[in-house]
């Protein structure tokens, strides 16, 4: 490898003068900045990545020995106005943040042959541009924690008034932290644009109408050389989205002009166009659609409802894999319930399990008679437990205590026919045993006088909080209703508005960001985030 001392460009070996300027290239390890100490503090090592702007070189702060990274600008930049513009452009937007997932700027400065420098992290990972390289595409579940922090390092930039502008894969770095693989830097802050504030001009590092960015990622605003804020970066991370799950861009051409038209005209395409191979949840299929809008007004207000419809997408495909996983194990589960059956209690129901377990295996036309011979020795069993394990009620299985209590209340063929389902339901599979015992809950508060409620009762009687602590734990459990489903968010709603009543913003924001995107309250829900944010 050989450098061009004028460009800073690099050749291949072979090569003996530049083509650009015809001067003499040197080897690599003759770089004349190899070795230089900078203001006395950071000693240059190595050459470690370039680009049209500037080298990139390893360093080492001597006084405290920390390895850091140098960017330096090309020599052949340092009379051009508008890159020096750009170069002290980067200085400046990192030196205004400070986030876990925002590469660090340590110090800024001029070194004697007038060139500027940056010292930032040295990162050691690699970017993500690398890793779709060697993969092709990533798994949704890869995915989603990695786009998460990509999103909290780009809203906390545009929170202090920084436009990135050119969000790529190439400048979203992955390195392992603390033991925790693929923790994302965001990096390159050369053309960031910076917003001083609502009283004051912006700052511009480019002249009216120019393009700058990655055009396979660029915004249309930023193809038509128009005005651009942070939905700018929302389109171009949806385009990063949209690689990362799929392995392809959302559009390609062999010009530029092509794909300008593409970006500013033509409609992107949906993920399971792409990739019909793969299952896509309905949420995000919905973000990638609004984050790659044309007009920025349809996108994703910010980074932060950009996070939490990638949050809703995920939720979408957690339910699928939960859903999978559960029949995947129902056979282990059923096994693991027979065998416990056959364990419990040998003393006191020994004979009740037995029989039970025989019935099961008889002909169809003895099961009948099992299951008498089941009943008539429940109370039995049941004396027995008590005899045994005195004070210890809840040792003693749900369905003995249940039947038990049904036999001085209801009629002995109703209980014969509990008798059977319970069985069969110990033996079979722990969730329907749940379902069973809900479905006999309305029949045992009749018998023992228990006032039956449930989540609609508890919202017609305004008992709101009690009504959602319901069913967020059945939504927990996985046996959400659809009534139900979109009774939580009705909730979710209601206690928003109180909570503004009250002027606690904060509150009825943080309530209303719990409203899916499939319910039909969402938009509602949306709209009163917007109202609220502005009040707090």
């Amino acid at each position: 490898m050989k450098l061009c001392l004028v460009c800073n460009f690099h050749f291949g070996d072979e090569q003996e003068q530049c083509p650009k300027d015809n001067s003499p290239l040197v080897p690599i390890n003759q770089n004349p900045l190899i070795g230089l100490i900078i203001q006395d503090r950071y000693k240059l090592e190595s050459v470690i990545g370039k680009g049209t702007m500037g080298v990139v070189y390893k360093a080492t702060q001597e006084l405290i020995g920390r390895e850091v990274a140098v960017k330096v600008l090309h020599s052949h930049l340092t009379a051009d106005t508008e890159s020096l513009k750009r170069f002290h452009q980067q200085a400046k937007a990192a030196s205004r943040l400070n986030h876990p997932h925002i590469i660090t700027l340590y110090d800024y400065g001029v070194i004697d042959s007038g060139q500027p420098y940056i010292v930032m992290d040295l990162l050691k990972g690699s970017s993500l541009a690398q890793l779709l390289d060697q993969c092709g595409n990533l798994h949704l579940d890869d995915t989603f924690p990695i786009f998460k922090q990509v999103c909290e390092a780009l809203g906390d930039a545009h929170k202090h008034g920084v436009v990135h502008r050119d969000v790529k894969p190439d400048n979203i770095v992955l390195e392992e932290h603390d033991n925790k693989k693929n923790w994302v830097k965001v990096v390159d802050f050369g053309i960031a644009k910076l917003v001083q504030g609502s009283e004051e001009t912006l700052t511009r590092i480019t002249q009216t109408g120019t393009v700058c960015g990655s055009p396979t990622y660029m915004s249309p605003e930023q193809f038509q050389g128009k005005e651009v804020d942070h939905r700018s970066d929302i389109y171009s991370l949806g385009c990063v989205l949209f690689e990362t799950l799929t392995g392809r861009v959302p559009f390609s051409s062999i010009d530029l002009v092509g794909l300008m038209a593409q970006h500013v005209s033509e409609p992107p395409p949906r993920l399971c166009d792409v990739r019909p191979d793969l299952d896509w949840p309905p949420a995000l299929e919905r973000l990638v659609a609004r984050a790659l809008a044309k007009d920025p007004d349809a996108r994703p207000l910010s980074m932060e409802d950009f996070q939490e419809e990638l949050a809703a997408a995920q939720w979408d495909q957690d339910k699928v894999t939960r859903a999978v996983q559960s029949i995947e194990e129902l056979p282990s589960m059923i096994s693991q319930r027979t065998k416990e059956v056959e364990t419990i209690h040998p003393d006191a129901l020994g004979e009740v399990v037995s029989s039970q377990l025989a019935a099961r295996r008889r002909a169809p036309e003895e099961a009948a008679a099992a299951i008498e011979e089941i009943r008539a020795l429940f109370p039995a069993a049941t004396q027995e437990t008590t005899k045994t394990i005195p004070r210890s009620r809840a040792t003693v299985p749900l369905y003995v205590r249940i039947i038990g209590m049904m036999q001085g209340f209801v009629p002995w063929v109703l209980t014969l026919g509990l008798a059977g389902g319970l069985f069969w339901v110990v033996s079979n599979d722990a969730k329907v045993a749940q379902m069973y015992e809900q479905a006999l809950a309305p029949l045992v508060n009749a018998v023992t006088g228990a006032k039956s409620e449930d989540a609609q009762t508890l919202f017609a009687e305004g008992k709101l909080a009690k009504a959602r602590t319901m069913l967020e734990k059945k939504d927990a459990d996985g046996s959400l209703s659809p009534a139900e489903f979109e009774l939580l968010n009705k909730i979710y709603l209601r206690l928003a508005e109180q909570e503004a009543a009250a002027k606690h913003y904060q509150n009825a924001v943080t309530l209303l960001q719990k409203v899916s995107s499939k319910s039909s309250q969402y938009d509602k829900a949306r709209s009163l985030i917007k109202k609220y944010r502005r009040l707090r």
